[in-house]
């Protein structure tokens, strides 16, 4: 009995060790994970704390800085790549913020410094700013312009409304402030405004409705600072084309065709501009340079597009019909009818082969000469044959002894000409002269003479 009862003690200590091992390495295990959780939670807090930065607009820099008088709505670019659209309702009846940089006579504008932004209108005027990125915290430096009423009386309130996207949507937060009086009775103070990890892009700024005895409405505006992150970027470049060339007739091109791409993207920015000719091989501006069409026909494509530094691909813009001919019309050598000799009052028949395998042939030409070239007369057109597959035209009749001198001008339907002149020498015939006169007068005679020789012989002697 006594071993039996040891042994089963002995077992039921060895189930409690390992019953505690097992307790003690699942603690062991969530401390782990849990410290594992924790170190991931700090890395991905810090990672997100890294990529907010502050950025300040101070209307003196920036790339580049808003202009002296320069009035609103107008865009303001930092250096850091984050832009702000500083702009009011007002502005569509009249602008209602100006960049300024001298301070009024009278005012006393101590935490104001080189350019800062003026309240054109004695009106109640709101300031909207649009950000390109999320905001998480923004001030700036403010002054109200109001005459101190005397002891008791507090300086006006300045209102900001942060919002996502527009002031249609609900707030995301707000905050007021009212400034200090100097003693030349300006009031001046700071507004800050923090969303608590909320983001926002869009703030507006006023001045409400005060109590007698002073209804303040202007106020300035100076040094603008915010934390911001990039906005999340969903958004493709977009990639704008021009083409420069020789233009010539019926939308052809005579020279070679280059393209220029140019692409913008608000957010990230533009990564790479690529273009693909003739359904060929994918290029880049970069690498490959600006895109240059050089092959002559009349369905060349380009195809062109951009992608941003996050991979936004846009979608991919075609250009066809593009059609290019650079070559002139083959001209080949004229023949006539007759052959040989061209006597007076003869017409000659020219006839010539004319091709041009892009654009094809628009007009055949010949122009003829009387004077060895010095002067031309009016071009006669060649009609195309269709039996013969040949241009042909009728030079009038010459007197005896004309030369002609004549030549083939050619050009197709992208306006590229062409001349066959016989390398400058011409193509010519001579008109043959008939007998003169009195060689016929002679001949005439001599027939004659003979006749008469003849018929003599032939007569009896009795006759003779």
């Amino acid at each position: 009995m006594g071993t039996r009862r040891n042994e089963t003690a002995k077992m039921t200590r060895n189930r409690l060790s390992k019953s505690r091992l097992l307790l003690v390495t699942a603690v062991l295990l969530s401390m782990v994970v849990a410290a594992g959780y924790a170190s991931l939670l700090t890395a991905t807090t810090s990672a997100y704390a890294a990529t907010q930065s502050t950025v300040v607009f101070d209307f003196d820099t920036g790339s580049p800085p808003p202009s002296l008088y320069q009035n609103t709505p107008f865009d303001y670019l930092t250096s850091s790549g984050v832009a702000a659209r500083f702009s009011s309702p007002s502005d569509i009846v009249a602008p209602a913020f100006s960049v300024q940089s001298s301070i009024p006579v009278g005012y006393n504008l101590s935490m104001f410094s080189g350019q800062w932004l003026y309240d054109n209108q004695a009106t109640r005027d709101y300031l909207d700013i649009t950000f390109n990125a999320h905001l998480y915290s923004i001030n700036l430096t403010f002054a109200t312009i109001e005459q101190h009423g005397g002891p008791g009386i507090e300086p006006c309130y300045i209102n900001l409304t942060a919002y996502m996207d527009s002031t249609g949507t609900t707030p995301v937060g707000w905050t007021w402030a009212r400034g200090v009086t100097s003693s030349e009775q300006n009031t001046q103070g700071t507004l800050s405004f923090n969303s608590g990890g909320q983001p926002f892009n869009l703030v507006r700024i006023g001045i409400p409705v005060q109590p007698a005895p002073k209804p303040v409405t202007d106020f300035f505006v100076d040094n603008v600072v915010i934390t911001a992150t990039p906005a999340p970027d969903t958004t493709p470049p977009v990639t704008t084309i021009s083409l420069s060339g020789t233009m010539g007739n019926q939308g052809w091109y005579t020279s070679n065709v280059a393209a220029n791409l140019s692409a913008t993207d608000d957010a990230t920015g533009v990564a790479q501009v690529c273009y693909r000719i003739n359904s060929g091989t994918v290029k880049t501006d970069s690498a490959d340079g600006q895109p240059l069409i050089t092959q002559e026909k009349a369905n060349n494509t380009l195809e062109y597009w951009s992608i941003d530094y996050v991979g936004n691909e846009e979608t991919h813009h075609l250009l066809a019909n593009i059609k290019l001919d650079k070559t002139p019309p083959t001209i080949g050598v004229p023949t006539r009818t007759p052959e040989t000799d061209v006597w007076p009052g003869q017409q000659v028949n020219v006839l010539v082969n004319v091709t041009d395998s892009t654009s094809g042939s628009a007009n055949v030409t010949l122009s003829y000469s009387l004077d060895n070239g010095t002067t031309w007369l009016p071009s006669i057109n060649m009609n195309f044959d269709v039996s013969t597959k040949l241009y042909q035209a009728t030079t009038p009749p010459q007197p005896e002894g004309t030369w002609v001198k004549y030549k083939i001008a050619a050009a197709d339907n992208a306006g590229n000409q062409a001349v066959s002149d016989n390398a400058g020498l011409f193509y010519d015939y001579y008109v043959v002269p008939e007998f003169p006169s009195a060689i016929i007068l002679l001949l005439s005679i001599a027939v004659i003479t003979i006749a008469i020789f003849i018929a003599k012989r032939k007569l009896p002697k009795t006759f003779r």
